[in-house]
């Protein structure tokens, strides 16, 4: 009986401990479960940081190498993870510096280049402002900022100033310094499509040569009469034309109206008979036609005539000659033009100089032959 009872008690015993080891491990396992999925969680963790660093410094290749972490995976399988993040994180911060110093090195080039750029704009900016200077480019070219100048007291003055250049007041694209013309727009630019300009330029050139050949009697113009000479001096401007009020059809008009007048005058007080009046009328009519018929012989004498038709020679002459030509500024008011012919041979050059006359319009004048 009480080895029986020995018997059970040993036993109950072994149970009783068996038990508690069960006890024991179930904590032990949830213990390692808890720490497992803990450690997996920070691989996640890590894992979703090191593809944000990745996303920053657009490190594309970096983000497939990562490891995906799965529920439920082993301690011994997130360890070895453990190990390729590790090694993943030593890789992208060699990535990251290299990048760093790529851009620091790009950075520091672009400063490099942003400086080399700033002084060749500062080189090309007084280069200008030297050209502009001689060539007078500032005038038509958009560089330089602009304003409009107007005035009503002291005096009137309406003109612009440019900030490049603001010494000088410029009035239709010519500049002014102290009220004196100093530069001129390029005709090139000034005149474009102005066929009106243009065409009168031709008739002033061709008026140019005619006087030239003239004054170097050509075909031996000096051979032909004082009057012939005279009218073709008119005709091209060596001498200045008689005024209408200056011929002799008006001077006869004016001294026949002061005459009838006189005779209106003495036949009111009765001095004079209406027939005395009328034929004083009939006489100074007839004077007056007189005057215009010989007006008329005179302008189509044979020394007339043959101003015209030298006039008419010279300009055949020189058609030929006056074709394309290309403008070169010599300073501020003056330019070379050089002519072509058709063929695009050159044939002759000339100086035209700008001025302001009496009533402050920019004219010019022609000079300088230079035949080819």
């Amino acid at each position: 009986m009480g080895k029986f009872l020995l018997i059970c008690l040993f036993l109950c015993t072994g149970i009783c401990k068996t038990s508690a080891q069960i006890v024991d491990l179930s904590k032990f396992v949830k213990a390692k479960k808890s720490k497992t999925e803990v450690f997996s969680q920070k691989l996640q963790n890590t894992r979703d940081s090191l593809l944000r660093i990745c996303k920053i410094y657009k490190l594309e290749d970096f983000k497939y190498k990562f490891p995906t972490i799965y529920l439920g995976e082993s301690m011994e399988s997130l360890k070895a993870k453990s190990k390729e993040f590790e090694k993943s994180k030593v890789e992208i911060e060699n990535a990251i510096s290299k990048k760093e110093l790529e851009q620091k090195r790009v950075d520091s080039i672009q400063k490099v280049n942003d400086a080399e750029r700033i002084v060749q704009e500062r080189i090309a900016d007084s280069l200008y402002l030297i050209r502009a200077a001689q060539t007078w480019e500032w005038l038509h070219d958009k560089k330089g900022k602009w304003e409009t100048i107007d005035r009503s007291y002291p005096k009137e003055e309406h003109y612009q100033v440019n900030s490049l250049f603001p010494q000088y007041q410029v009035i239709d694209q010519n500049a002014y310094l102290n009220g004196k013309l100093v530069g001129v727009c390029h005709p090139a630019k000034n005149n474009k499509n102005n066929s009106e300009k243009e065409r009168c330029f031709r008739i002033d050139v061709m008026t140019f040569l005619c006087q030239q050949d003239f004054l170097n009697n050509k075909y031996e113009i000096q051979k032909e009469s004082p009057k012939t000479q005279e009218y073709i001096k008119q005709k091209l401007g060596l001498k200045k034309q008689l005024e209408p009020t200056d011929s002799p059809v008006y001077k006869e008009m004016i001294a026949n109206a002061s005459k009838l007048r006189i005779a209106q005058e003495r036949l009111r007080k009765g001095e004079i008979d209406l027939n005395t009046y009328n034929r004083i009328k009939t006489k100074l009519g007839a004077k007056f036609t007189g005057t215009v018929y010989q007006e008329m012989a005179d302008s189509n004498s044979p020394e007339i005539n043959a101003g015209k038709r030298y006039l008419e020679q010279l300009r055949t002459d020189n058609k030929s000659l006056i074709g394309e030509y290309t403008i070169q500024r010599i300073d501020g008011t003056n330019f070379t033009y050089q002519f072509r012919n058709n063929e695009g041979k050159k044939t002759f050059s000339v100086k035209v100089s700008f001025f302001v006359n009496e009533k402050k319009n920019v004219l010019y004048t022609i000079s300088s032959l230079q035949k080819k």
